[in-house]
């Protein structure tokens, strides 16, 4: 069990704040090598209504969630979503050690996690002020725009990292934040729109504003946990890597160095407004709202509890959401495609390196969507794309042909899905930034 004591810091803009001192064992039983002080989940932002934009704060909240004013020892809320398995068949195995039940709520899930080594704000006689401003890292989890809770959780926690990190005196501080979800950050439709414009607020891609937000909230705050806000990696992988090749391609400067690992916004997909909007009235009828007008028909939607959000990704088996790329978000000066997206990235005035990369086995998430398609079935949809000699050149690359078992099928399958969908974006993306820009990648 983690060994744990209370560690305060006074903070120049946020006032006293209470972190875990992790001084002598982790979670897993490992001992401490170099004290790292653990702030977790500080609101960055407020949500004023479901399926508005948030708000960035610039103070501690009075009354945020549960927890006391200041005290940040207890992990907060994650974005409601779709529970992962808690046993046998989750991606860990079972529970991670020091795992603790994750509390959901809608209203409080905007808040981000700090680690920092202990060294660099505790003084000769208890903590002070940062010593000296050292690198920030900044991760952003992964899940499809589904789900994922990488601010509140064992799996993803950081202090290790920055135990490793201050051992062998490459002092860094690591931040991971949270972000809306699923329906709750990515819905986009006109009635959604019209609402916006009457509000003069910008329209959609809730969940991609929550993490700008929070970078803005770490470029303001930070200095005061010990890191440099002129120097911020942001890293992240699937979904949250998609999400930062998405801010490279915004004009509002976040971060300065960017480790993008199997996710680009081809590999999301993009939706015209139409298409969304036939998805968000298959949401209403599915929940039984049939208002007349937009307004009857936002209030039922923001009424509906949000259990009722999740059943239907539940349900539906819904694998990915998709942020909203189109040019009525007004989040995207240009609009990322699979033959521009490189080239955008290249030319992002305010990222200065790139370390870019694919992960193995990314077609293991694919397996839902094909265990249903036979490789006769397959094989005919590439000759239809491809056409015959083409098709035969890429099927016979990953041993797949007629009459063969489907239990090899299957596996094969996945392993070029995967490639087609993650590895092949990652690799155009490099030879285009490496071609058309003076930053130093990494690959």
């Amino acid at each position: 069990m983690t060994t744990t004591s209370a560690f305060a810091l006074n903070h120049p803009q946020l006032g006293s704040l209470t972190g875990r001192l992790i001084d002598h064992q982790h979670a897993d039983g490992q001992p401490v090598t170099e004290p790292v002080v653990h702030f977790r989940s500080i609101p960055y932002a407020t949500i004023p209504a479901r399926l508005r934009q948030s708000v960035l704060l610039d103070h501690i909240p009075d009354h945020f969630d549960d927890r006391p004013h200041g005290d940040f020892t207890q992990y907060g809320a994650a974005c409601p979503q779709v529970p992962q398995p808690t046993g046998r068949g989750s991606a860990t195995g079972g529970l991670m050690p020091g795992d603790e039940p994750v509390t959901y709520d809608e209203q409080a899930c905007l808040n981000l996690t700090i680690s920092a080594p202990v060294k660099n704000v505790l003084g000769d006689t208890g903590p002070s002020m940062p010593k000296r401003l050292i690198p920030v890292l900044v991760y952003v989890h992964g899940g499809g725009f589904i789900e994922g809770k990488g601010h509140v959780s064992a799996l993803h926690d950081t202090t290790k990292m920055a135990e490793l990190a201050a051992h062998e005196s490459m002092d860094v501080v690591i931040v991971p934040i949270g972000y809306r979800l699923n329906w709750q950050g990515f819905v986009a439709c006109y009635d959604l729109l019209e609402e916006a414009r009457e509000n003069g607020e910008p329209a959609f891609n809730y969940g991609m504003r929550d993490q700008r937000n929070s970078f803005l909230w770490i470029q303001k705050h930070i200095a005061g946990f010990g890191g440099d806000p002129g120097n911020i990696t942001a890293f992240g992988e699937s979904g949250g890597a998609a999400s930062l090749y998405m801010h490279a391609c915004s004009d509002v400067p976040l971060f300065n160095r960017v480790i993008i690992q199997s996710g680009s916004p081809s590999v999301v997909g993009m939706w015209t407004l139409d298409e969304s909007d036939a998805y968000y009235h298959h949401l209403l009828s599915y929940l039984g709202i049939a208002g007349a007008t937009r307004a009857e028909r936002l209030k039922a939607l923001r009424e509906v509890p949000v259990s009722r959000l999740i059943d239907f990704i539940r349900e539906n088996n819904v694998a990915t959401m998709k942020p909203y790329l189109g040019a009525e978000s007004e989040f995207f000066p240009q609009q990322p495609f699979w033959a521009t997206q490189g080239e955008i990235l290249a030319n992002c005035p305010w990222i200065k390196e790139i370390m870019i990369g694919d992960d193995s086995c990314e077609g293991l998430g694919l397996m839902q969507p094909l265990k249903d398609i036979s490789a006769s079935q397959y094989i005919a949809r590439f000759r239809t794309i491809l056409g015959e000699e083409s098709a035969r050149c890429v099927l016979d690359a990953y041993e797949i042909s007629d009459g063969m078992d489907e239990g090899l099928f299957w596996p094969n399958a996945m392993v070029m899905m995967g490639d087609l969908i993650f590895s092949e974006p990652t690799h155009s993306t490099a030879i285009s930034v490496a071609k058309s820009s003076k930053k130093r990648l990494y690959r």
